[in-house]
């Protein structure tokens, strides 16, 4: 897998090359070459003094969805990296009208910044080999985001 630097919407990220990118006006699109799901990413400034993970967290919920969000499971307590950076993620089952979608739902905050990832596919999908490896590379990417200085 070859790895590639992205710089888009107003940050840098590394990539495999399977993925392709779409910018909107408020937030990346991003699909993998299998097609199993979406990653998209909003970025957001926020006041690091009164930021912490419990509040990112909330931020992302709102993010998902407007309405009630159930219980996240697969939960990744935060990690922060000598206070540089902050990062956690939760996996959500949502329903949207006629169908269940998986959610997985990524935020990296460093300095002023903070980005949310969101990574979506059919729920009876999302175990499978090609999406769980679509979730992990989410992952190393949503850990990889950048910011300008």
């Amino acid at each position: 897998m070859e790895l590639a630097t992205i710089s888009i919407g107003g940050i840098s990220l590394r990539a495999t090359t399977e993925w392709q990118f779409f910018p909107t006006e408020n937030f990346i699109l991003a699909r993998h070459d299998n097609q199993q799901g979406v990653l998209r990413i909003n970025v957001a400034s926020v006041e690091k003094k009164s930021i912490d993970a419990e509040t990112l967290f909330r931020n992302a919920e709102q993010l998902i969805s407007n309405g009630n969000v159930p219980a996240p499971f697969e939960v990744k307590e935060p990690l922060a990296d000598n206070d540089s950076h902050l990062f956690g993620s939760a996996s959500y089952q949502l329903a949207e009208k006629t169908r269940e979608l998986f959610t997985r739902a990524w935020f990296i905050q460093r300095d002023d910044h903070a980005a949310f990832g969101f990574y979506g596919c059919a729920w009876n999908a999302y175990q499978e080999a090609a999406a769980q490896r679509e979730i992990q590379q989410c992952e190393r990417m949503m850990m990889s985001v950048r910011f300008p200085k």
